[in-house]
């Protein structure tokens, strides 16, 4: 995956390209199924979900939160 965004570093992108983005370039929203599958998870763990805000609130996770 790495390859596949070596010298992409989005300091020519457009400012109003940051907040308003080619359509074509977003994924697409989740079906109602997987928003409800997720939000089920989310009620049947609150201290995964407890843990995870509380890492966010910290900033320990080193930015974004994406952990590969």
């Amino acid at each position: 995956i790495k390859d596949q965004y070596r010298g992409a570093d989005g300091t020519n992108v457009p400012r109003e390209q940051w907040f308003h983005p080619d359509k074509a370039l977003l994924p697409p929203p989740l079906s109602g199924e997987k928003k409800e599958a997720a939000r089920k998870i989310m009620e049947e763990n609150p201290e995964i979900v407890r843990a995870w805000r509380e890492k966010m609130m910290k900033r320990e996770s080193g930015g974004c939160g994406l952990e590969i």
